[in-house]
């Protein structure tokens, strides 16, 4: 397991913002049964904005990609200054872009472990393999022949 933390202060606020990576087994659940399937490389930020004045303390977590916690298409009615929501509260577009700046700079400082970097390693290869194979004199005559064989007026 890897994690960094990045923590910033604003006039108002105190933000906190931690990157975890870990590799856990995969599984699948086939007929009553967990199998156990590989592994994968998961990854989870936590946020925590705190306000100075209030002490008051706001937080989410979830994975890089659909950040969850941060929503700028916010139904309804909003409150003045406010940009986008973590969990029931609100936070302005100032403290959303420094929240961004400080994802976009864990996420470069590229925490990981051995194992995931072998993960990664191994499923860059993969799909160099299969990109090569889909273009292989093989595949094409195998599509081809498909084509032919769906056609109307197929002799297959």
């Amino acid at each position: 397991m890897a994690s960094a933390t990045r923590k910033q202060e604003t006039e108002n606020s105190i933000i906190e913002i931690k990157l975890t990576r870990t590799v856990n087994d995969k599984t699948a659940y086939l007929d009553g049964y967990l199998l156990k399937s590989g592994r994968e490389i998961y990854e989870i930020y936590e946020v925590k904005i705190t306000g100075k004045k209030s002490g008051k303390s706001i937080w989410a977590s979830g994975k890089p990609g659909g950040f969850a916690f941060f929503s700028t298409a916010i139904s309804g009615k909003l409150p003045a200054g406010a940009f986008a929501r973590i969990g029931d509260s609100y936070i302005s577009k100032t403290v959303y872009d420094i929240c961004m700046a400080m994802i976009a700079e864990l996420d470069a400082a590229s925490i990981k472990s051995e194992e995931q970097i072998a993960i990664e390693t191994t499923e860059a290869q993969i799909k160099v393999t299969c990109d090569n194979w889909q273009e292989s004199p093989e595949e094409k005559s195998r599509r081809r022949l498909m084509r032919e064989m769906e056609h109307a007026n197929s002799d297959y």
